[in-house]
């Protein structure tokens, strides 16, 4: 409610009452609008206040969240070196352990070795300690014993690790491949080479004198031939018997060098007969 004290000599010429209670109005109309935009305006300072209060707060928790990460990844890293480096020490003192005690085993004599299966050989001395067994050697023979057919006390004694025998063997199927397969393709490209001729109608001296160098240089080419089947035999037979107790056996290969042995001997007894008629043709 308003009150009003009027003038005549102070009211504007033209203006009346309710035109300025009018006026009065829409001002404190105005006003009260922006009393309460003000007061909305304030409300959300205050939040944005405790807004920006709180994320510098996070910020100040992420810088320090992102240093203790850096120094856990430092620690984790220097840890994973450390835990690198002994675990490298320590397989190289088992390597180097694992070597000396096979290396040291070799030529002790055990009066009687007994086999996980009750089986047992006497007088025994020790070859060989690889990564697969022991080899042997005993009056009965020779031959590798595998690690498996051990005590619980050998396999310990020697480090037996399944890992490592697994690798070896497969080393020593790819190598025994290789070795008959390069043994087999010589030795059939050197018999392929040494050829036996007949003599057929050799006459006069310079025709005699050239068959005869021809026959001598096969001759040596055959003495040569048969000396590398008969050391190749002597390795395969020695590979048997040391792999016997196993249960495999190169029998097969065996019969071939032999078969090889005696058609080369052949050649060598026709070839021997063909250089003494040669000999016999010579004028004197």
């Amino acid at each position: 409610i308003s009150i009003f004290v009027f003038d005549a000599e102070l009211q504007g010429e033209g203006v009346s009452i309710e035109s300025v209670i009018r006026r009065q109005t829409e001002e404190i109309e105005t006003i009260q609008h922006q009393i309460e935009t003000n007061e909305t305006i304030i409300a959300d300072s205050a939040k944005m206040v405790a807004q920006n209060a709180r994320i510098d707060g996070l910020i100040k928790q992420n810088a320090a969240d992102a240093a203790k990460l850096g120094e856990l990844r430092e620690g984790s890293s220097a840890a994973k070196d450390s835990i690198f480096s002994a675990t490298k020490a320590l397989n190289t003192y088992i390597a180097d352990y694992r070597n000396y005690v096979r290396r040291k085993a070799i030529g002790e004599k055990i009066p009687e070795l007994k086999l996980k299966s009750g089986e047992s050989y006497s007088d025994v001395e020790i070859r060989d300690v690889t990564e697969i067994g022991v080899e042997v050697r005993h009056p009965g023979g020779q031959g590798r014993i595998a690690f498996e057919k051990l005590s619980a006390e050998w396999q310990e004694r020697f480090q037996f690790d399944p890992e490592e025998k697994a690798k070896a063997l497969a080393r020593e199927a790819a190598a025994q491949k290789l070795y008959e397969s390069s043994a087999e393709t010589d030795l059939a490209a050197e018999e392929d080479n040494v050829v036996v001729g007949e003599i057929g109608d050799i006459k006069g001296s310079e025709q005699i004198a050239k068959a005869l160098r021809e026959k001598t240089i096969e001759m040596a080419r055959l003495k040569t031939y048969l000396g590398r089947l008969q050391a190749e035999a002597v390795k395969v037979e020695t590979k048997d018997s040391i792999d016997r107790p196993k249960g495999r056996s190169d029998a097969q290969l065996m019969l071939d060098l032999r078969n090889r042995i005696q058609a080369t001997e052949s050649k060598m007894y026709a070839l021997a007969r063909q250089i003494g008629s040669l000999k016999t043709m010579q004028p004197r």
